[in-house]
């Protein structure tokens, strides 16, 4: 008899990269939208934590990682969201569905909310996003 195997992901990690950069205003009203769409995708589910973090005057390259511009202080900045605190474990062979998943429709929604195309609202004013990184780590649970 085969042992069924269990991943329990540690967190997943978003990187976005927004111009110009978000007003202290946008950046509560961005950091509450995620919340609630955590909650609206059952992402609750899966994670207990999120955690939303800007960096102003930085750049992402592909591998996600952040990358100071000291000239493009309140130009451009990177948003940082992160899932963190796993409440359940996924069967190995669904996991890599699951996290592509998790990953168009998280990133899609974020920059939607940040160019202002969600129903939750509008930002202040008209932003630029792109997704450039997703990152996740896990660990096997047997």
């Amino acid at each position: 008899m085969s042992k069924k195997h269990y991943v329990q992901p540690t967190g997943i990690d978003f990187r976005f990269f927004v111009t110009p950069t978000l007003s202290d205003e946008d950046q509560s009203f961005l950091e509450d939208g995620v919340i609630l769409y955590a909650h609206r995708s059952r992402l609750v589910e899966f994670f207990r934590d999120v955690c939303v973090s800007f960096y102003d005057g930085c750049d992402v390259n592909e591998d996600g990682t952040i990358l100071s511009n000291d000239n493009k202080f309140g130009n451009q900045m990177v948003v940082k969201v992160v899932f963190t605190t796993p409440i359940r474990a996924v069967g190995e062979r669904e996991v890599d569905a699951l996290f592509q998943i998790m990953k168009s429709t998280i990133s899609e929604f974020i920059v939607a909310i940040i160019q202002n195309q969600s129903d939750i609202g509008k930002m202040s004013r008209k932003y630029e996003a792109k997704f450039k990184a997703f990152l996740f780590r896990e660990r096997i649970i047997i």
